[in-house]
């Protein structure tokens, strides 16, 4: 789901891969994402984030969305001149670099407002550390000026700097359990390194694993997040051995009782994020575990599977389908109303062909999965459906309303010519409500 914010700029020279790769990122379906976000978590090169400033400050502003991504930069260019104002949050971007574990870019993009203190960039680039590193608590203690705020341990977990941990844990023990102005705990920031090293040797040290920060989020799902799948490994097997204890004892371990399934404040547990993202990895992982609640729902009773099948990834509903029961959101629809609604034709396909769901379920407002490829024009998906089950055209939601007229309503005029054509027009009548033939 997501994108959005920015600066100065000539329409950039940037490489085809590149500006392909740029490109999905002007998507109008972004949107809801800032632009800078989205580069930064997929680590794309500051030389080409500073490039596209203008782009996020075109679509906060004033953007055609349906333009090409070099139209789009002359008009943002056009519209902002040569004055560039500062529309980048290099602080936000950041410290969200460092949550991915991108130390480099992190260290990039604040280096532009001196954001991060010596220390903190010196362990970025991995300035070989003596016995004592730090001149003084000051330093050990020294804030970076972004917000939210984290400490030079919370880098060094980050760039998976044992060597820095270990001068923590030999001074101060419980430096290990600093948290930054979100509550990320150092052991957060391990999980999304590059390298494991630094994630294993805190673990050995024994430090606690279920910490939520200010987002309810789990080292576990910060992990996921950041597709480190090493990481997720390492931390489902200690888990699994923390959730196999409590299964023999009385009360002492209840609180920690399946967390590998806790979820955000969003209501997203890990499987769900691994769902979103699409990583078949993650989720084997992740559905290796015994006490994994494949069936979990989100706040709108959402499951991991109705999230691959409404984006796409198919190898996630494959697999998924062979371990999940069949499952309704609150609103009573399924993985396959899902992808209609989302117009994933593969999954789509998968759904009818490999599995015992229902084609012709209907959710609370009486709405089959035809109803919503009609709405939403996506005729490939109608096509599908009717060759299964044409007496689904016949059906109607709770307002009357038949599949060809959800069609006629939202424009998707090709949908009813092509039914037509095929000896479908039986059931193309007219619109009840204005008594116009279709």
């Amino acid at each position: 789901y997501a994108i959005q914010n920015f600066g100065t700029l000539f329409l950039p020279t940037v490489p085809s891969d590149d500006l392909l790769a740029l490109k999905k990122f002007t998507a109008s379906e972004k949107l809801q994402e800032p632009l800078l976000t989205q580069l930064v978590r997929r680590n794309v090169p500051f030389s080409i984030i500073e490039k596209f400033r203008a782009v996020s400050l075109y679509h906060w502003v004033d953007a055609d969305f349906e333009s090409e991504l070099n139209v789009i930069l002359k008009k943002a260019h056009d519209a902002i001149g040569d004055d560039a104002g500062e529309f980048y949050d290099y602080g936000a971007a950041a410290v969200e670099a460092l949550r991915f574990g991108h130390c480099i870019l992190a260290l990039n993009l604040a280096r532009n407002e001196e954001l991060f203190p010596e220390l903190t960039q010196e362990i970025i680039i991995d300035t070989p550390t003596s016995k004592e590193p730090f001149d003084s608590n000051a330093m050990m203690y020294k804030r970076s000026k972004t917000t939210p705020y984290f400490l030079p341990i919370h880098a060094a977990a980050a760039k998976g700097r044992i060597d820095v941990l270990e001068w923590y844990y030999t001074q101060y023990p419980n430096a290990l359990n600093h948290l930054d102005g979100d509550n990320w705990t150092v052991l957060h920031y391990a999980a999304v390194s590059e390298d494991s090293r630094a994630l294993k040797w805190m673990m050995a040290k024994g430090v606690q694993m279920t910490m939520r920060n200010k987002q309810g989020q789990t080292p576990l799902h910060v992990a996921v997040r950041a597709g480190r799948i090493e990481h997720v490994k390492v931390l489902c097997s200690s888990l699994e051995a923390l959730d196999r204890l409590c299964l023999h004892s009385d009360h002492l371990f209840l609180e920690f009782r399946s967390s590998l399934n806790w979820k955000t404040n969003e209501g997203f547990s890990a499987l769900h994020l691994a769902a979103g993202s699409g990583n078949l990895e993650i989720v084997e992982a992740l559905c290796r575990h015994p006490f994994i609640d494949v069936s979990c729902r989100d706040k709108e009773g959402i499951t991991p599977i109705m999230i691959s099948a409404s984006r796409g990834h198919l190898a996630c509903v494959e697999f998924l389908s062979k371990r999940n029961t069949e499952q309704v959101d609150e609103l009573k629809r399924d993985d396959l109303m899902h992808a209609a609604i989302n117009g994933q034709t593969n999954v789509v396909a998968f759904l009818l062909k490999s599995t015992t769901m229902s084609h012709d379920s209907t959710d609370t407002c009486h709405n089959s999965a035809l109803h919503y490829a009609c709405a939403y024009g996506w005729l490939p998906i109608v096509k599908m459906l009717v060759e299964v089950d044409s007496s689904m055209l016949a059906q109607e939601n709770r307002k009357g309303l038949t599949p060809v007229v959800c069609a006629y309503r939202n424009g998707h005029f090709g949908i009813v010519q092509w039914l037509v054509a095929s000896g479908y027009s039986q059931f193309v009548s007219e619109d009840p409500s204005s008594k116009e033939n279709l």
